[in-house]
């Protein structure tokens, strides 16, 4: 009787799903998935940081709105109040620099007329009021920052000089009446935020 051989093939025994490694495929499938997730996380990142920055501009823009607007509304309370007997009206100004005599509501500063003065120093605009303290009448003077972050301010001046028609000028001397208009031009560090200047009309009488 023949005994035939059986040579047998050896074969490893099978792993488990969880225990075989990933393929080629899955592996740059699941770079994909990283690279798409890692992408939408920023995008979201710079959206917000765009609109917190707007944020931040707008607030700083309806900021400085609003303090022009309050500088607009004191040189629009300018008194055509004469310096002493028979002198000239308490109004003078050049590019920079603007004084007056005011008339004061009584809510921020004691009711009636009030010597003020606008002017820029460094980065801020700053207004300084004259008041009288006490029956004695001496005078004491309170400074206010109206507006932070200015690289400068501008005042030009509407009206007749000497007889002659009127015209915008850069200086207004000390004289027998108030300009008709004055304008304010302020630029801002920000040179994204650039606004019109501002016309205040003022009481002859």
């Amino acid at each position: 009787m023949n005994k035939t051989r059986r040579l047998g093939v050896y074969r490893p025994p099978r792993q488990r799903r969880a225990e075989a490694g990933l393929t080629l495929i899955e592996l740059l499938i699941s770079l994909m998935l990283l690279m798409l997730i890692t992408g939408f996380l920023a995008g979201g990142l710079t959206i917000a940081r765009r609109a917190f920055a707007a944020d931040q501009t707008a607030a700083t823009e309806a900021a400085n709105a609003s303090a022009l607007d309050s500088l607009r509304d004191l040189i629009a309370t300018a008194l055509p109040s004469k310096m002493g007997q028979g002198g000239p009206i308490a109004f003078e100004g050049d590019r920079d620099n603007l004084a007056f005599v005011g008339l004061s509501a009584g809510h921020a500063l004691p009711g009636g007329p009030v010597g003020v003065r606008i002017y820029r120093n460094g980065s801020t605009i700053e207004v300084a009021a004259k008041l009288r303290a006490g029956a004695e009448g001496a005078r004491r003077e309170i400074k206010i920052s109206a507006l932070t972050g200015v690289t400068a301010i501008e005042f030009s001046y509407f009206g007749s000089l000497n007889g002659r028609p009127p015209v915008w000028l850069l200086e207004w001397p000390a004289t027998d009446h108030l300009p008709d208009l004055v304008a304010i031009k302020v630029g801002f560090s920000d040179r994204n935020h650039v606004g019109p200047a501002l016309i205040v009309a003022l009481r002859q009488s």
